[in-house]
């Protein structure tokens, strides 16, 4: 497991430095500019974030890196481990940027600050998670998989534009950022991204084929 891990970090080094280097640069942005703030920065790295785990996954898929694992002598449970933790490993460079800039601009702390990077750190973790849920899933060779994707879209969207035309959209992101920036909401993202890692793995095992 750890021999894949640092195979996989040396593999997307430069990937990694690139990325970071982005993040440095906004995070000396923030600090030099007054009118950024603190969730400017969380945004813009997030963003970066996601940018570079696309790219792994799209690297994954392209060079066809779980067949390349279905011939080696490594259990699915390492390579499944592994990857849950490079996604952890690279996410948690993140927060330390966000905890330089506090540290830089002391003003900018608040009370909720300390919940929220927990809150955004666990949310990042589980999105990006869900995506890992979705591509597994292709591999249980359900016909109705595509129709699935479609249906949840379709569904998710009618949801959002709903609640945009009953004008409730606001008072829910009220009600959302009360519990995300609090210590009980920042808990329950933290269960909620462990459950779906677990659930994650466990797709991986028990997919039929690992032919991509």
């Amino acid at each position: 497991m750890w021999q894949i891990l640092k195979a996989e970090l040396g593999y997307w080094r430069d990937g990694l430095i690139l990325t970071y280097t982005i993040a440095a640069g906004f995070l000396v942005a923030a600090v030099l500019i007054d009118s950024w703030g603190f969730y400017n920065l969380m945004w813009n790295t997030t963003i970066t974030y996601f940018i570079f785990m696309g790219i792994v996954g799209g690297g994954a898929f392209n060079e066809k890196r779980y067949r390349l694992f279905n011939i080696l002598p490594v259990r699915p449970l390492d390579v499944a481990v592994a990857d849950a933790l490079f996604v952890l490993l690279v996410q948690l460079g993140m927060p330390l940027l966000w905890i330089i800039y506090l540290v830089v601009k002391p003003e900018q702390v608040r009370p909720e600050t300390l919940w929220v990077m927990v809150s955004d750190s666990a949310m990042i973790l589980t999105v990006i998670t869900i995506f890992g849920i979705h591509f597994h899933a292709h591999f249980f060779e359900t016909k109705k998989y595509q129709r699935m994707n479609w249906l949840l879209l379709l569904l998710s969207i009618s949801f959002v534009v709903m609640l945009y035309y009953f004008g409730a959209l606001p008072g829910i992101a009220r009600l959302v950022w009360r519990y995300y920036s609090s210590r009980q909401g920042a808990f329950a993202i933290v269960l909620l991204w462990i459950g779906v890692t677990a659930l994650s793995s466990e797709m991986y095992l028990r997919r039929r084929s690992y032919l991509a």
